[in-house]
């Protein structure tokens, strides 16, 4: 579909209430920018809040080259700010369903992801993407402290939500993984929320536009065409800083693409600026030659920044009409750097970054071996499948000392072992249940310590087992 670019041929119908701009965007194949927005804490007088909003909303909709809007996002960051769902109820209610508003899990029961829900029907608001919350510093047994609703649980309250037609759901995922099994298990949770009803999904951000291309290629291949959104990111040298301490959970960084951010800082400010605004154009542009449906942007958080980011992007389409001409560029920018760690290089392809002409055989799949198991390993996961078939049939307390001595049973009130590859899924700190956070090292280990990730066991022994399949769910 050839896409527009007026600005009068942009609105379609979206002046109506009910007109929901993003959704038909997406469902049209139509390229959208989205800028990030974080909502304020609340020591920002409600009257600031709202001129603040006001501005970075009109700023966006008066953008004329491509469709924009809004991404608000949901205590990331801090605990104090205000829920995205209050401060989207700021926006003109006209215009809400251009833009997305984040709901997250973090610190909210199942109580209170249900309120969130029914204040967004009676807000209008429209497009949620629901995510189960992020770590803000807090180690293993802290965090263990911290009440967090899943995000698999919070569309599934949606799918059961009376009068659910107003919503247009998506999730995240995190793309920028260098184990298999920190992959695979993350693309098979992102395949559980398609099938638990997400319409649409965000990347976290990162820095390598191979993983990205794996993927929609990944997907593609299994035949799944359900919008991605790629998040992408305006460095600052205080985001450098952040992330190289660990201080953004989840957004990895290697030592080669480290070496060319402390490069160009030594540029003056007006040229690292420059270089991080080239960068974000060429990320641009690849992620909609690679087939994503559109970017969300973090760090363009002024209407200045806002204005500057779309007119270099939008002159970044226009400069590269093919993808193999985009890739050349791409590659000589990034200096041809490794943009996976020295340590663990996998990706789910052995060929990225190719020819994406219609014509073109998708690349070969990258094999992967499974680890051998030892003495140990064997026996206890062939105990457990004899001790507890019926599991998750039965009260949680039978066998609960079987269980700790087995499985690391942590006493929860409902057992999940038979559907968990007989392994405790709530060993995860954050309690995770069904599948990983979008927040764990490159590696895949915990980002809050405790090594490996326990959802990276559930699915190797699924593998093994020929059951990697259980864990995407099944569509109703």
């Amino acid at each position: 579909m050839q896409e527009a670019t007026g600005g009068i041929q942009l609105k379609m119908n979206f002046d109506a209430p009910s007109g929901n701009r993003f959704r038909q965007c997406l469902e049209n194949g139509i390229f959208t920018v989205l800028f990030e927005h974080a909502a304020p804490g609340m020591e920002l007088a409600d009257c600031e809040a709202a001129e603040k909003l006001r501005r970075l909303e009109k700023t966006a909709l008066e953008i004329t080259e491509l469709p924009c809007a809004l991404a608000l996002t949901d205590r990331y960051g801090s605990d104090k700010s205000r829920r995205a769902v209050d401060y989207a109820a700021l926006l003109p209610e006209k215009s809400r369903n251009s833009h997305l508003v984040y709901l997250s899990g973090r610190n909210t029961d199942a109580d209170g992801m249900r309120g969130m829900l029914a204040a967004a029907h009676s807000l209008n608001l429209a497009n949620l993407v629901l995510v189960s919350g992020a770590v803000q510093g807090e180690n293993h047994h802290e965090l263990r402290k911290k009440s967090f609703t899943e995000s698999t649980a919070a569309l599934q309250m949606l799918r059961e939500f009376t009068d659910n037609e107003l919503f247009f759901a998506g999730a995240g995922v995190n793309a920028h993984y260098y184990s298999a099994p920190a992959l695979y298990s993350s693309i098979a949770k992102l395949v559980k929320k398609f099938n638990r009803g997400a319409e649409f999904a965000v990347t976290q951000a990162g820095f390598d536009m191979a993983q990205l291309d794996a993927l929609r290629t990944y997907l593609t291949r299994r035949g799944i065409h359900n919008p991605l959104i790629a998040r992408l990111m305006l460095l600052t040298p205080d985001k450098v800083d952040k992330i190289t301490l660990g201080k953004l959970p989840g957004i990895n960084m290697t030592d080669d693409f480290r070496a060319i951010l402390n490069k160009e800082l030594r540029f003056s400010e007006s040229q690292f600026e420059a270089a991080q605004y080239r960068r974000l154009e060429l990320q641009a542009v690849g992620c909609k030659l690679a087939g994503f449906s559109g970017i969300q942007i973090a760090g363009a958080d002024t209407p200045e920044k806002m204005q500057i980011a779309i007119k270099r992007i939008h002159r970044a389409f226009k400069e590269f009409t093919s993808f193999g001409q985009w890739v050349e560029e791409y590659k000589f920018y990034m200096a041809r750097s490794d943009m996976a760690p020295s340590d663990q290089q996998f990706y789910l392809f052995e060929k990225l970054l190719e020819n994406h002409s219609e014509e073109a055989a998708l690349p070969q799949m990258a094999a992967y071996t499974l680890p051998a198991q030892n003495c140990w390993e064997r026996f206890s996961s062939s105990a457990r499948r004899f001790l507890f078939p019926e599991a998750d049939k039965q009260p949680s307390r039978e066998r609960v000392y079987w269980k700790k001595l087995l499985a690391g049973c942590r006493g929860c009130g409902e057992c999940r072992l038979p559907q968990t590859q007989f392994y405790c899924p709530r060993l995860c700190p954050k309690q995770m249940c069904e599948g990983p956070c979008g927040e764990l090292r490159d590696d895949g280990a915990c980002i809050a310590g405790g090594g490996s990730c326990v959802h990276l066991n559930i699915w190797q022994e699924a593998q093994r087992r020929g059951e990697a399949y259980l864990l995407e769910g099944t569509a109703e």
